[in-house]
């Protein structure tokens, strides 16, 4: 009896696409990627290869950048409550100090634990998404909001101008307010804004360089409008005063504090965006589950002077 012929490569490949389970993580990955024979193994590999790649870059950025954004944030709250005599640089100034004066204590510090807490699940959620093709305004904002409300709060008790007590709901919905145009500002709009760069440029703006600059400066630009709702949220905690004086107080420390967030927010969502998809990618290249994106040609000073006169004669 004549043996079966065995199937064609590009049969075996077929075969093995239709029959894989329906939640396959390889993503851009060709289809020899998938060892015949071995479909439900590699798969179940690649969702724990995958995973483990999302919630390592994000703890590993996360503690990157927790000890800035601990800082200024604890400077933020100090001066809203009114009872530092000290500037805001000053109260930067003292907090950078004392934790380089003692990294080990710092880090053992519950208002660390927090910040850490907060952006540690913030891009955990964001990578996980990501790989489960999820929206991120309707994952990473409620996680975030929740999050940041928390430490929030347990800022303003620690380092408010009063004793612990109860906070309105009003200071809830503003900063839950806030958050929600931080994470659109930082999640949904860059794709959207770095596209529109590189048409606007006509594709001199590399793919890489509008992306940047898109995560960079839109998370910042929204604190222009975030950072009085912060505000008035942690005066609404710590006074009980008529409105009058609470738009004095947005007013004196408005350009102070918009400045501020801005040094905050940069590092969170953006470098901190950029920094968890780097390691994220470099991770699930490294595994197979990602091809490696294609790398820049370098080019020349000279040849990036003649692309601009050219450019500009046409």
């Amino acid at each position: 009896m004549p043996a079966t012929p065995r199937p064609s490569a590009a049969n075996r490949v077929r075969w093995a696409q239709f029959s894989m389970p329906s939640w396959d993580f390889v993503e851009d990955a060709p289809p020899l990627k998938v060892p015949y024979g071995r479909r439900a193994r590699t798969s179940a590999k690649a969702v724990a290869g995958r995973a483990a790649v999302d919630l390592g870059s994000a703890a590993v950025a996360a503690s990157v950048l927790a000890p800035i954004i601990t800082v200024i944030d604890r400077a933020v709250v100090q001066k809203t409550a009114g009872n530092m005599a000290l500037s805001m640089g000053e109260l930067l100034k003292k907090g950078f100090a004392e934790a380089a004066r003692a990294p080990g204590k710092f880090l053992t510090k519950r208002e660390f634990r927090l910040v850490y807490g907060v952006y540690a699940a913030t891009y955990a959620v964001a990578n996980l998404s990501e790989s489960v093709k999820a929206p991120k305004l309707l994952t990473v904002t409620p996680t975030n909001m929740a999050a940041c409300i928390i430490k929030d709060r347990a800022f303003a008790l620690m380092f408010g101008a009063k004793n612990p007590t109860t906070m309105a709901l009003s200071s809830y919905a503003l900063f839950a307010a806030r958050d929600t145009l931080t994470i659109g500002a930082s999640y949904s709009a860059p794709e959207t804004v770095a596209a529109a760069l590189r048409d606007a440029t006509g594709g001199r703006l590399s793919e890489g360089g509008a992306d940047a600059l898109a995560r960079m400066s839109l998370p910042a630009a929204a604190q222009l409008v975030s950072t009085p709702l912060h505000v008035l949220a942690l005066d609404l905690y710590n006074r009980k005063v008529p409105a009058a004086q609470r738009m004095t107080l947005l007013k004196d420390l408005y350009v102070p504090t918009v400045a501020t967030r801005m040094m905050r927010i940069v590092p969170a969502f953006g470098v901190g965006s950029m920094l968890t998809n780097k390691l994220r990618t470099a991770g699930l290249v490294r595994l197979g589950l990602m091809k490696a994106p294609p790398a820049a040609a370098p080019r020349s000073a000279g040849a990036v002077r003649w692309a601009l006169a050219t450019s500009a004669s046409k």
